[in-house]
C-alpha cells in the first residue's frame, strides 16, 4: 500500500511539475529563438558594416590612386616640357659649337696662309740678301 501511495504521490508531483517544466522549456525555446534572431541580425549588421568598411577602404584607395596619377601626370608633363627646353638648348649649343669650330678652322687656315706668305717673303728676302751680298764677296 505504501508503494502504491508513493507512486500516486510521485505521479501527483509529476503532474504538478510537468506543466511548470513545459512552461520553462517554452520560455527557454522562446529565449533561444530570440537570441538566434539577435545573432542573425548582428551577423547581418556585421556583414553590412564589413561591406561598408570594405567599400569605404576601396574608395579611399581609389582616391589615393587617382591623386598619385594626377600628380604623376603633372610631373610627367612638367618633365616633358623641361626635356623639350633642354633639347632646344642643346641644339643651340651644338649650332654655336659648329659655328665656332668653322670660325677656328677659318682662322687657322688664314694663319697657315699668312705663315706660307711669310715663309715665301723670308725666302725671297734670304735670296735677295744672298744675291746682294754675293757680288760684294766676289768683288
Amino acid at each position: 500500500k505504501s508503494m502504491i501511495h508513493d507512486d500516486a504521490a510521485a505521479g501527483s508531483k509529476r503532474a504538478r511539475v510537468l506543466p511548470e517544466l513545459k512552461c520553462k522549456l517554452e520560455d527557454a525555446d522562446s529565449r533561444m529563438a530570440a537570441l538566434q534572431r539577435e545573432g542573425n541580425e548582428l551577423r547581418a549588421k556585421l556583414s553590412q558594416d564589413s561591406l561598408s568598411a570594405s567599400l569605404k577602404a576601396r574608395e579611399e584607395v581609389q582616391s589615393a590612386v587617382d591623386e598619385v596619377k594626377k600628380t604623376t601626370d603633372s610631373t610627367v608633363k612638367q618633365l616633358s616640357g623641361q626635356v623639350c627646353e633642354l633639347r632646344e638648348v642643346i641644339s643651340r649649343l651644338e649650332q654655336q659649337a659648329v659655328w665656332k669650330e668653322q670660325r677656328h678652322r677659318d682662322q687657322l687656315q688664314e694663319l697657315h696662309n699668312r705663315l706660307e706668305d711669310a715663309d715665301g717673303r723670308t725666302q725671297d728676302l734670304s735670296s735677295s740678301i744672298t744675291a746682294s751680298t754675293q757680288p760684294r764677296t766676289l768683288r
